[in-house]
């Protein structure tokens, strides 16, 4: 018995090194700088070449004019949300299943984001993020307001996902990062951040993926700070179509690993990108608790 009681100590004892372990392993800082980046990213030419190769792929999903146009529309977004990866499934992901149908109403400008459940139990209830506060809505209207970092974590990354490219032509600073050779095609890259250079816990670093010929963003490598310190994903944008005047994926899925395109950890399908029928959806016109 007390050699029973010895062996399960030991067990827990290095379950809970290997927990320390992963733990200690995931603290710093995730570095998304190329040797480019590194070598000649801070100078006057690099950055205007970067901001020129940006420019180029902007004006190849619609154009810096179309974009400034709709940042100030309303736009509805709906999209299936499929969950793949068993750890984020259960301990991360907002939903209540894999699969849920969803609709996102925002400005693309905007932080105000709303979003919809049009499916399963929670059908008819939504969250929202209005003048920096998140609410909930029941299935009868009712408005809850209560702060909730996990709603606020995930609107806000709605909003990035789907706009991305566009979003990151408005980082502090983005130079050229060199380029690569991926699953059998020329990339070159543009590295985007904000405030410094060096990798900091005040803002995520990404890197840009321009396809050679198309001009597309196929993929996006960004840093997760909020989540993991060290962590890097990969977004793989996919599908492309044109709607509201400019291009967008309707097919969004995050990779662990850039080099491997499988099933990936999670994938938002889109199913339309409309303008709102009102000035702005319901869920944008709710109005903040005093």
């Amino acid at each position: 018995m007390k050699g029973m009681k010895a062996l399960a100590l030991a067990l827990v004892a290095l379950v809970g090194i290997g927990a320390l372990g992963v733990y200690l392993s995931m603290q710093g800082l995730g570095d998304l700088r190329t040797d480019n980046v590194r070598a000649h990213g801070p100078s006057e030419s690099a950055q205007q070449q970067g901001r020129a190769l940006l420019a180029r792929s902007l004006e190849a999903m619609g154009g810096s004019d179309r974009w400034q146009q709709l940042r100030d529309e309303p736009v509805e977004i709906s999209f299936e949300h499929d969950w793949h990866h068993w750890v984020l499934e259960t301990f991360f992901m907002p939903l209540e299943f894999s699969g849920q149908s969803l609709t996102l109403s925002l400005k693309p400008g905007s932080l105000d984001v709303g979003l919809k459940f049009l499916d399963g139990e929670w059908a008819g209830e939504a969250w929202g993020i209005l003048e920096g506060e998140t609410y909930t809505v029941d299935s009868a209207g009712v408005v809850s307001w209560e702060r909730d970092e996990t709603i606020e974590f995930h609107l806000h990354g709605y909003r990035y996902f789907f706009f991305v490219p566009f979003l990151l032509s408005d980082a502090d600073l983005i130079t050229y990062a060199g380029s690569r050779e991926l699953h059998g095609e020329t990339y070159d890259l543009v590295y985007a951040t904000w405030d410094r250079w060096e990798p900091h816990e005040s803002a995520d670093q990404y890197l840009l993926w321009i396809h050679r010929e198309t001009l597309l963003v196929d993929f996006v490598q960004s840093t997760v700070r909020e989540m993991m310190p060290r962590s890097i994903v990969a977004l793989s944008l996919t599908d492309y179509r044109e709607v509201l005047g400019i291009r967008l994926p309707f097919s969004l899925k995050i990779l662990e690993d850039i080099e491997v395109l499988d099933a990936g950890m999670h994938h938002m399908r889109i199913q339309s990108v409309e303008s709102a029928t009102e000035d702005a959806s319901s869920l944008l016109r709710v109005r903040a608790a005093p």
